[in-house]
């Protein structure tokens, strides 16, 4: 990289060749994660679920819910009812159930999406500094 930009020569062509490259370069990592993850049939676990699975071992005692916590989290909860019961014109119950339901099985999804996104960077930074 350093050489191409010691090299620019007028206008800095070799600057906007450089970006390309850049450009091309992080489309091709990106094609290759993607059909990784496309492709990955073998039917053993991933790297990534093997070490969640590994530090899951190492996680400290989780201590049951408070009282306090127990009634606040049920008045947050029939505060989002009430809303989307009025927003929706279902029942409150039904609207309550349905969010109970969500929240569980979603629970994990975003911390796991986050994973993938900060590995992904790791990769496309390391790819760059060996340019």
């Amino acid at each position: 990289m350093r050489e191409k930009l010691l090299h620019s020569g007028r206008e800095g062509r070799n600057l906007k060749n450089l970006v390309e490259d850049l450009r091309n370069r992080f489309g091709v990592l990106q094609n290759e994660l993607e059909a990784r993850y496309k492709n990955d049939d073998d039917g053993k676990p991933s790297r990534s679920v093997t070490a969640m699975v590994d530090t899951e071992k190492f996680k400290g005692t989780t201590y049951a819910p408070t009282p306090a916590h127990k009634l606040e989290a049920q008045r947050n909860l029939e505060r989002a009812a009430t809303e989307r019961a009025r927003i929706t014109g279902e029942s409150k119950e039904k609207v309550a159930t349905k969010t109970i339901e969500i929240t569980e099985k979603n629970r994990g999804m975003w911390i796991f999406k986050q994973f993938q996104k900060v590995l992904f960077i790791a990769r496309v930074v390391s790819a760059i500094k060996s340019l």
